[in-house]
C-alpha cells in the first residue's frame, strides 16, 4: 500500500524509504492509533463503570482504578478533579497498640470496637482522615496512664507494651495527627 501511493521510495536490494508524505501519513497513524489505545476520561471511565466518587478520594486507589497504579496524578489532573468538587488525599495510616483492649467513638455516633483488631491484628490501623471524627477513646480495664508516640515502625512493633498505655506509629509527615488523637483520649 506504501509503495502503491508513492509514500515509499525503492533504494534497491530490499531497502526502503519514507517519502515526506509517507512520513506524513505514518505520523498520522501512529498518533490515531495512540489516541484510540488512550484511557478515556476520567469522567467517562467512571460512568462507564457505574461508579461515582465521594467528595474525599484516596489518590492511590484513584490511580489504581484509573491507570492501574502507574504513577501520580499530575497538577493539571489534579485540578481537574478539584474543579469537579473531587479532592485527592494521600491517607496516611495512624496505627495503635494496647495491651488492653479500647474502642473508638466517632462523632456521627459510630463505635469501633478494637479488641477483635487487637486480638487478631495486634493494632488497629486509622486513616488520618478520619481523626477528626474521632470524638473519644474509650479504655477499656483498668486506668489510661499514657501515649508512647513513634514514628519508627521497628519501634512500634517490637515494644513491649506497658499495661496503662496506647502505643501510635505515626506517619512522620503527619504531626498533627497526635493532637486530633490526644483530644480525643480520656483525662
Amino acid at each position: 500500500m506504501l509503495k502503491d501511493n508513492q509514500l515509499l521510495l525503492a533504494l534497491g536490494n530490499h531497502r526502503y524509504e519514507l517519502t515526506p508524505a509517507g512520513r506524513r501519513y505514518l505520523t498520522r497513524e501512529l498518533m490515531l492509533a495512540e489516541m484510540a489505545c488512550a484511557p478515556p476520561e476520567p469522567e467517562e471511565w467512571l460512568q462507564a463503570n457505574g461508579w461515582q466518587l465521594g467528595e474525599r478520594v484516596n489518590e492511590r486507589v484513584l490511580a489504581a482504578l484509573y491507570r492501574k497504579g502507574e504513577g501520580n496524578f499530575s497538577p493539571v489532573e489534579q485540578i481537574n478533579f478539584e474543579d469537579k468538587g473531587i479532592h485527592l488525599c494521600r491517607d496516611q495510616v495512624l496505627r495503635l497498640r494496647a495491651s488492653r483492649p479500647f474502642s473508638l467513638f466517632f462523632s456521627g455516633g459510630t463505635l469501633l470496637d478494637a479488641a477483635p483488631w487487637l486480638q487478631s491484628l495486634g493494632e488497629v490501623a486509622l486513616p488520618v482522615r478520619t481523626l477528626g471524627g474521632l470524638g473519644k477513646v474509650l479504655w477499656g480495664e483498668g486506668e489510661f496512664q499514657r501515649v508512647i508516640s513513634t514514628d519508627s515502625i521497628g519501634a512500634f512493633a517490637e515494644l513491649a507494651l506497658p499495661v496503662d498505655a496506647l502505643l501510635v506509629w505515626l506517619p512522620p509527615d503527619e504531626p498533627g495527627a497526635l493532637q486530633s488523637l490526644a483530644a480525643a483520649l480520656p483525662p
